[in-house]
């Protein structure tokens, strides 16, 4: 397929827009608890990167990082996130891709339009984190796999990149198996509509009902039961080779700690998720008001549809003659129901059978199988019907990723902490930290942010200990010291154990930490729950 000169300066400036907007300020908000387990999973070999399950991921992401600060020993936020940065907007144009191959160039432009400026993936293409290389990797490893399924033409190109990609899929993210597992049952059902076509004798008309029972296609393809339907096994077997010694380092180190961090949702979190990353209205909680939550449900219950639609689409083809190109679509929209299916409902099985593990990030490459599937609805067939649809989410969308990256960034979290001690704190001054421990090998986020933003070494630091579960403190010992006490902490609400102290407290919001002031006099506390200290 020959692509304009024009068609490659559109698409050019479109990922450059997308890309401007993720770098733009880039580093102005101060590292949280995630990205600086991602400091610190550089700064020792990659084996100890691996070994660090704290925040458990695989070392994809960390070794881009080695690169971007290489030569930094403390590499600036902006470095940190800028691989982040670059995959979100490469997961825009991969995005865009799997749109063309599957359905078109219009919905392949569409859907480029609205992934760039899509406010979820935006939002993660601005974290040193690794869940923008997880979009892209997954959604590459999806073109790819149809590709190689539902393609005559360069098959050993298809299948070379499918093994690339989905390699590099399972060594970003711990649960990108369940991406795979979706291409394996695709692929099965694939493989069993061949045969049953096979055995019913029908005509060559389209890649899927078209194989005879001989092997060979007039067109050129193989049948599912022949050479194509073993090169396929192959490409899905590689992978998974390829992954078998960190699938047992996660097996042997990191399910033992039970990823204790990550909280429980209800049943409607996934559909208010779906709303969310699709449609773009942005809330990555499940709180706020009944009314609020139901149009983020609502609008959740409204991708799914449109996704039960394309497998509604694929059962139809079977009847009546159809073009190969329909059946091409229709086996993408199945694919695309797989995708989202697995990704978001697998997270759902695991949290049933084994611990709550539900947390909207994980599930990112469902924004892309939710977002063609809105586009390629019946309804917006035509072509003015289809830049009503790209509308509908540019809308939803655009205003929360232009505000995300163009917008005020708040108080400077951990950073603006930090920078008040340095200045002002004096020898009649401590500093505490509450640890919530989970894993054996556990790390104050917060003392990690004291290592890379350089809390002085002369201030002394006492400690606390809390449960992870209530956010509660089970270890108050250090408040009898009679200093002036600094705590500072990621998760829980010890108002009303520091005020049973009868000491006066000051409390100030610097999202997503809190930051208590006690001192040594008695007195009311004063709250700023929005101040800078």
């Amino acid at each position: 397929m020959r692509i304009s000169t024009s068609t490659t300066v559109l698409v050019a400036l479109v990922a450059l827009g997308g890309l401007s907007l993720r770098m733009h300020r880039l580093g102005d908000r101060s590292l949280w608890e995630d990205e600086l387990s991602t400091w610190t999973s550089i700064r020792g070999t990659v084996m100890d990167g691996i070994r660090y399950v704290q925040m458990p991921h695989p070392p994809l992401y960390s070794l881009s990082c080695r690169v971007a600060a290489w030569g930094e020993p403390k590499p600036s936020e902006a470095r940190l996130r800028l691989p982040a940065a670059i995959y979100g907007a490469a997961a825009a144009l991969a995005g865009g891709a799997l749109g063309a191959v599957m359905f078109g160039r219009r919905i392949g432009w569409a859907a480029l339009i609205v992934l760039a400026f899509n406010a979820f993936l935006m939002k993660y293409s601005r974290e040193a984190r690794m869940y923008s290389l997880l979009a892209l990797t997954t959604t590459v490893s999806m073109l790819c796999g149809y590709a190689l399924v539902t393609r005559r033409e360069r098959r050993s190109a298809w299948g070379a990149g499918y093994i690339l990609s989905t390699t590099a899929m399972l060594y970003t993210h711990y649960f990108a198996p369940l991406a795979l597992a979706a291409q394996i049952a695709w692929w099965a059902a694939i493989v069993t509509l061949r045969r049953r076509a096979e055995g019913a004798g029908s005509a060559p008309t389209s890649a899927i009902r078209g194989a005879e029972p001989s092997g060979s296609h007039p067109e050129g393809r193989s049948s599912a039961t022949g050479r194509g339907g073993r090169c396929e096994l192959v490409c899905l077997v590689l992978p998974l080779l390829l992954y078998a010694p960190l699938a047992v380092f996660f097996v042997r180190h990191v399910l033992p700690n039970k990823l204790g961090w990550i909280q429980p949702a209800p049943w409607w979190a996934y559909l208010h998720f779906l709303g969310d990353a699709v449609l773009g209205f942005f809330d990555e909680g499940v709180a706020g008001s009944t009314a609020t939550r139901g149009a983020h449900v609502a609008a959740g219950m409204f991708v799914a549809i449109a996704l039960l639609c394309g497998a509604i689409a694929r059962l139809g083809a079977h009847r009546g003659d159809v073009m190969r190109e329909d059946e091409d679509a229709a086996a993408g929209r199945l694919l695309l129901l797989f995708w989202a299916v697995f990704v978001v409902g697998g997270l759902g099985a695991i949290s049933l059978v084994s611990n709550p593990v539900f947390v909207p990030r994980y599930a990112i490459t469902a924004l892309v199988p939710g977002t063609l599937a809105v586009l390629t609805l019946p309804v917006f067939r035509g072509s003015r019907a289809l830049i009503g649809a790209a509308a509908l989410l540019l809308v939803g969308n655009a205003p929360v990723a232009v505000t995300e990256c163009l917008g005020e960034s708040g108080p400077d979290g951990l950073a603006g902490i930090i920078r008040h001690m340095n200045d002002t704190l004096g020898k009649d001054d401590a500093v505490v930290v509450v640890d919530f421990p989970f894993c054996p090998n556990y790390r104050n986020p917060v003392e990690m942010g004291f290592e890379y933003y350089g809390l002085r070494s002369d201030l002394p630091i006492l400690r606390m200990r809390g449960e992870q579960e209530r956010g509660q403190l089970t270890n108050s010992e250090a408040l009898s010291d009679p200093r002036r006490l600094h705590i500072v902490t990621l998760l829980g609400d010890f108002d009303a154990t520091l005020r049973a102290t009868g000491r006066r407290v000051e409390i100030y919001a610097l999202p997503p930490y809190r930051y208590f002031v006690v001192h040594p006099a008695s007195g009311n506390p004063g709250v700023s729950p929005a101040a800078k200290p």
